[in-house]
């Protein structure tokens, strides 16, 4: 019989699934030689890039394809969460087979699981799907690009680049390393990638010969439940990096009397934004797959799908297409600033520059919501103040009397979130205007700066907080009381964010005064370097001033001072340099 010739990855696990589909065909067909041909692809190739800015379509998968394409292998095995949905041109599914566990496993060091990783913590996944779960699940970790075969990425965690990372529990039982596992995440949790977990062997269109051999090792119920899935996400018009979710498995009906063989597929599809603050699942039935699959697709498309997965990659045509964009805001707080970039066609680079933690303990907090009732204004100069705030009032609600003011519609958002309604806000987002606003009338509790005097204020601001709005209160005869909620650290620059950076920026961005200190102090000359040829753009006139003393320039300031007025800005400067040239 003539020999089977296999395409495979280099991988170690790549080999393995390679192995054990040829093990199979041999069982399945006595006296069958084979033989295994191993080659890089770009994705093993680039190990420092993002996949979603190196077009993950085809990543792992155009080499292979092109060899089967010109004779020099017979098949070509893969993961099958790694094959664009469309057979690529001459070539077949000529079978699915073996799903192994579908879900989604953590590895973290210490033995963590999710939700005891301290915030701030860094979690590596190459994959925007988990990112945008892990996003929604713990919205305070920092979640940064991961490369490398799976022995790499367990390593880059032991040696502590990262404090966990989170891979398809599907690899790991292949390759009997189930013994690092710190937490596993079921499907209502962490949907997996369609597809996830599934073998695929690719061949020729119109090879019989191969097709037939394939025919002996394909698992029907496999390829029906992969086909909803695959359905969805190509309806979606999704890469295999979307944050697009699904799974799908057979619920036997045969008692019930209805048309096919009995045997149900559930299927449940998921859309989220990078930032995982927005999210749409759908669950449905039936019996043919890819109707299934076009069906949840569909109704999630009613629900605004669309926009998420435009969101999720660098749009074509963006006024900041092929920019690399540099987001230094602490983890939990760049989502909005990632998803305006993306829909602008920039490569957000996440490198968070700070960490937030809490103070605790608190005493001076704990006595002043103690007495919450007592004041007339709470005055919050950041959404993490707000947030410290309510997890410490009684009942995380302010009291009706108490009115709030706050620096910024982020703050102000925060303070809504929490049940607080009317709440003043600046219009220049500053703390100055801020203590300035409320002293003139424009705010709660005041009618002019002689109606300040008595009224009592609680300020909420990070430890070693400027001292402008506070001293423009009490020199306004405001009864102040200032309480440092949290402390902002240096956050830890992963390797990772070492070679991003070393890879250049076009843009750097800046939302406070510690985010750029905090740039400078964890990259030394490094961040003078990128800073010296990049456009530097911060959120407003404090961070500005901080960013000059450093000794580099500002080219943009947003306006308004916010994330997406800092992204219009950007793009004010590119088309204006465009006309320049």
């Amino acid at each position: 019989m003539t020999a089977v010739r296999a395409g495979t990855r280099k991988s170690a696990l790549a080999t393995w699934q390679t192995k054990r589909v040829l093990r199979l065909l041999t069982a399945a067909h006595r006296g069958l030689r084979t033989e295994i041909i191993s080659m890089d692809t770009t994705g093993d190739l680039n190990q420092h890039d993002p996949l979603p800015s190196i077009g993950a379509k085809g990543l792992f998968t155009a080499e292979l394809e092109a060899a089967l394409r010109g004779g020099m292998i017979d098949i070509a095995v893969h993961s099958l969460k790694d094959l664009p949905t469309r057979d690529a041109d001459g070539l077949v599914l000529g079978a699915i087979l073996e799903r192994a566990d579908v879900r989604d496993v953590l590895v973290a060091r210490g033995g963590l699981t999710l939700a005891e990783l301290p915030p701030g913590a860094v979690i590596g996944t190459s994959s925007m799907r988990r990112a945008a779960q892990i996003r929604m699940l713990r919205p305070d970790v920092c979640v940064e690009s991961i490369r490398g075969n799976v022995q790499t990425r367990l390593e880059k965690v032991e040696r502590g680049a990262y404090h966990a990372t989170v891979m398809a529990a599907a690899g790991l039982v292949r390759m009997d390393l189930l013994d690092v596992v710190t937490e596993w995440f079921e499907t209502a949790t962490m949907l997996p990638a369609p597809g996830q977990a599934a073998l695929a062997v690719q061949c020729r269109e119109g090879d019989e010969r191969v097709l037939k051999l394939l025919r002996a090792v394909h698992d029907e119920d496999v390829a029906r439940a992969t086909t909803a899935e695959r359905t969805f996400l190509a309806v979606l018009e999704g890469g295999c990096s979307s944050p697009v979710a699904a799974c799908a498995r057979i619920v036997d009906r045969s008692s019930q009397t209805e048309a096919g063989d009995g045997r149900h597929l559930v299927l449940e599809g998921l859309v989220a934004a990078p930032s995982g603050q927005k999210s749409i699942r759908i669950v449905d039935s039936g019996t043919d797959p890819v109707l299934l699959g076009r069906a949840v697709a569909e109704m999630a498309l009613e629900r605004g799908a669309a926009r998420l997965v435009a969101v999720s990659e660098p749009r074509r045509g963006g006024r900041l297409e092929g920019w690399r964009v540099v987001v230094t805001r602490a983890a939990h707080q760049a989502a909005s600033l990632i998803d305006a970039l993306a829909a602008e066609g920039a490569v957000a680079v996440a490198i968070p520059g700070i960490e937030i933690h809490p103070i605790r303990p608190n005493p001076a907090l704990r006595a002043a919501v103690e007495e919450i009732d007592s004041f007339d204004c709470v005055v919050c100069t950041s959404s993490n103040g707000v947030d410290v705030l309510f997890n410490a009032l009684p009942g995380a609600a302010l009291p009706a009397s108490v009115r709030a003011a706050a620096v910024g519609s982020r703050s102000a958002d925060a303070f809504r979130a929490h049940g607080a309604d009317n709440v003043f806000v600046p219009d220049e987002f500053t703390g100055e205007e801020l203590a300035r606003a409320l002293v003139a009338g424009a705010g709660p509790g005041a009618r002019g700066a002689e109606a300040m005097k008595g009224v009592r204020v609680l300020l909420i601001q990070a430890s070693g907080a400027r001292r402008a709005a506070a001293d423009a209160l009490r020199s306004a005869g405001a009864d102040l009381t200032a309480v440092a909620a949290y402390d902002t650290a240096t956050a830890t620059a992963s390797t990772e964010a070492q070679t991003a950076l070393a890879a250049g920026a076009h843009a750097l961005t800046f939302t406070s005064p510690s985010t750029a200190r905090a740039f400078r102090a964890q990259f030394g000359d490094l961040a003078d370097t990128v800073a010296a040829t990049a456009v530097i753009a911060v959120i407003g006139p404090v961070t500005a001033r901080a960013v000059e003393d450093m000794g580099w320039p500002v080219h943009v300031v947003a306006e308004p001072h916010t994330a997406e007025g800092l992204v219009h800005g950007l793009v004010r400067w590119a088309v204006q340099s465009e006309q320049q040239v």
